[in-house]
């Protein structure tokens, strides 16, 4: 399974229809990689099939760099694919259960 970094800078290179080695962290989404709007909506929601999460897209407009893209996919992915509790703490069964 890829990393959400290179997951990002994948669907962003594929996008713009260049080289992954030239997408990198520091790159303005607007001034570097000359994207629109429409552009990062569009990569939005490749990325939120492609990772399996909702990106709230009223954030979009805050996002300036190839880092804060990567870094909002990322909160999604930990938000939304972390362990969900199931009513015990772990331990707990083994706690319970008697060997004898």
């Amino acid at each position: 399974m890829k990393s959400t970094n290179a997951v990002v800078r994948d669907v962003l290179a594929r996008h713009l229809n260049r080289a992954v080695s030239e997408v990198l962290p520091e790159d303005h989404l607007e001034r570097d990689l000359d994207m629109s709007p429409l552009d990062l909506t569009l990569v939005a929601h490749e990325l939120e099939e492609i990772e399996e999460v909702s990106l709230p897209l009223d954030h979009l407009a805050s996002l300036r760099t190839v880092a804060d893209l990567r870094a909002w996919v990322s909160r999604a992915v930990a938000r939304e694919h972390r362990p969900r509790a199931i009513g015990r703490k772990a331990g707990s069964l083994l706690e319970a259960k008697t060997y004898g």
